[in-house]
């Protein structure tokens, strides 16, 4: 029936929060990278159009077709690279940051950026030491 039970104990909210002045710092880290992203990208599906992209993926001629596939790869290699850092920098840095709601929360007196979705966790006793378990999530918005 896809029913739960959590123990009655505590239940922490978990999600990526940043003060006004550490979120302008990672809105300004993050754009490049978010930029760099884009653009190889692009290029990507530039030399993929059908109707301007590049000739020798038509198979007119099998050494030209080879070192095509060849280009095509390392394009991928390099997006997915870039995309690869994009993710690692989007657990640290806010992302989407003009689509993240700020302002001051219930507990805080300061200006604060929230991740709009988060966990829900409990703390598990382990044999040595806990760990958080993860249990569901939640959204949220600003005051």
């Amino acid at each position: 029936r896809n029913d739960v039970t959590i123990p009655t104990e505590r239940i922490y909210f978990v999600a990526n929060c940043w003060r006004e002045k550490e979120f302008n710092i990672g809105r300004r880290s993050i754009e490049p990278i978010e930029r760099s992203y884009r653009r190889a990208q692009q290029k990507l599906e530039k030399k993929l159009d059908h109707d301007t992209g590049d000739r020798r993926l038509d198979g007119t001629d099998a050494l030209d077709t080879i070192a095509a596939y060849g280009d095509m790869a390392q394009l991928v290699q390099d997006r997915d690279d870039k995309l690869y850092k994009l993710k690692e920098a989007e657990k640290v840095f806010p992302a989407n940051s003009e689509e993240l709601p700020k302002g001051p929360w219930p507990g805080a007196t300061e200006w604060l950026a929230v991740s709009p979705k988060g966990g829900m966790a409990i703390r598990k006793k382990k044999m040595f030491g806990e760990e958080f378990q993860i249990v569901g999530t939640w959204t949220a918005s600003p005051l």
